[in-house]
């Protein structure tokens, strides 16, 4: 592997963030360069213990090095901290990691990043009980640490290959971040900067007691990563609210308690959410949400407006949601070419939330209008909404690779939320599955948003690599694998 020479410091990397690129086609796991890290940190104890300060830090985090944060850590407005591909990043203690300038996470495929509390270990047995799944209890204490969260500063959090697991413990100590008051719920990844850009590109999230990603505001582009029992009877997660604008495509929402991706324009930011949805995949999502109706895989409400198209919904307690009151920006609000799969009635009957919700008859590629026999009601009251539940259950098979359907775990389906070993589900396409081929590249105008198109940092071998739409429905396009899913 060459190496390169490496003479350009932090602030020289930062400022050629927002440098135009042309953009990668495909998404090939590309060998990086060894570059020596700037200002390594060879301390591999962060923070101090107790204190009731942050301690700052800035330069980088060195590759294959484990550090253990054992109290606040913080990284200053115009300062960069960079993680290298290798790097383990344990939070003990319900510690927080603060961002008010700028936060490079650049793992590889065969060498991920990892920020987690190392005392965690995954519980994945299916029927595992909700009390005492790790995923969002330590011990009896709902969550483990407070995440990463970025301050209305921070101009740039970039994850690529980067893992954050059991996220969404209280604040155990007032942070110098907005929103993160004493005893106040975390996220796992909190980004609150209109201005700033939010890139989360092949990455995974796993437990939170909370939202796994909360954009409060702020561009974004969220692409083909993972996210599993995010969320413990509420919350969604990926929550984006008013100023939020960008693109989520080619992601894994599996076992999610509400709504695997959201857009409201709540929050009051002169900039409008609009969110673009395409090529997901969302698996039994819901079902720790105690709200009929709820919300389970795509949501819209509160004058956000977005396109969603060509995603794909099984079992799932609740399908696409366009919310009546407060209403979502129907005039702005685009969709189409979703398939939807559901294996029993009280999923069959909620393709069509009803009832005061106002998705479209043409939501779906399938099941069609004529086949569902959905009766639309626009004002979202009065009557409800009503499907052909009956005759659609276990209809529309999507012929997975390695995940039946009907699923007949003989549990219910709030239980079969693990993607993990050792269950090794594998949620690609067959050749004859019928949501290869129905998705469509002919969105709208102005979709995908590319918000974040312009960032490159040549530095460090990153060029944001967002994913176009393609012809097949889903994360794992089985026309074109490279533009999909990579886990």
């Amino acid at each position: 592997m060459k190496k390169i020479a490496f003479a350009i410091g932090v602030l020289a990397i930062v400022a050629g963030i927002l440098s135009s690129c042309k953009k990668t086609e495909e998404n090939h796991q590309i060998a990086q360069p060894y570059i020596p890290p700037v200002n390594g940190i060879t301390s591999t104890t962060l923070g101090v213990k107790g204190s009731p300060t942050p301690t700052a830090y800035k330069g980088t985090l060195i590759a294959n090095t484990t550090y253990t944060v054992v109290g606040d850590i913080l990284v200053n407005k115009g300062d960069t901290l960079i993680v290298q591909p290798g790097v383990t990043v344990c939070v003990a203690d319900t510690n927080c990691i603060g961002v008010k300038g700028v936060l490079i996470s650049i793992g590889t495929q065969s060498n991920p990043v990892v920020f987690t509390d190392c005392d965690a270990t995954p519980n994945n047995t299916l029927g595992q009980p909700y009390s005492s799944d790790p995923a969002w209890f330590h011990g009896t204490s709902p969550g483990w640490w407070n995440g990463i969260n970025c301050d209305t500063s921070c101009t740039l959090l970039l994850l690529k290959w980067t893992q954050v697991w059991f996220t969404g413990a209280a604040f155990k100590r007032q942070q110098p971040i907005a929103n993160t008051a004493v005893g106040s719920n975390s996220y796992g990844i909190f980004f609150q900067n209109t201005m700033g850009n939010f890139i989360m590109e092949d990455c995974k999230m796993y437990g939170s007691i909370n939202d796994g990603i909360r954009v409060q505001t702020g561009r974004f582009e969220v692409m083909r990563s993972v996210f599993e029992k995010l969320g413990n009877n509420t919350n969604e997660a990926f929550n984006v609210k008013s100023g939020g604008v960008g693109d989520c495509a080619y992601n894994l929402f599996i076992g999610i308690a509400t709504n695997g991706s959201k857009g409201s324009n709540k929050g009051g930011s002169p900039v409008q959410c609009d969110v673009c949805m395409y090529n997901n995949t969302y698996i039994n999502c819901g079902w720790r949400q105690s709200q009929a109706a709820h919300g389970a895989c795509i949501n819209y409400e509160q004058n956000a407006k977005g396109a969603a198209y060509n995603n794909l919904i099984v079992d799932c307690k609740v399908g696409l949601r366009v919310v009546s009151n407060p209403i979502a920006d129907t005039a702005n609000l685009f969709y189409g070419n979703n398939f939807i799969y559901g294996d029993s009635l009280n999923v069959t009957e909620q393709f069509y939330p009803n009832p005061l919700y106002i998705t479209k008859p043409d939501c779906y590629i399938a099941p069609i209008p004529a086949e569902s026999g959905y009766v639309y009601n626009p004002n979202g009251s009065g009557a409800p909404n009503t499907t052909d539940a009956t005759n659609l259950m276990g209809a529309n098979p999507v012929n997975f690779v390695g995940f039946p359907t009907p699923e007949n775990f003989g549990l219910p389906m709030i239980a079969i939320d693990n993607y993990e070993a050792p269950n090794s589900f594998n949620f690609r396409l067959q050749s004859n599955s019928p949501c290869v081929g129905t998705g469509t590249t002919a969105f709208p105008a102005g979709y995908p948003i590319n918000a974040c198109s312009s960032v490159s940092i040549p530095s460090l071998g990153f060029t944001v690599n967002e994913s176009a739409p393609t012809n097949d429905i889903g994360c794992y396009p089985f026309t074109n694998t490279a533009i999909g899913n990579q886990q």
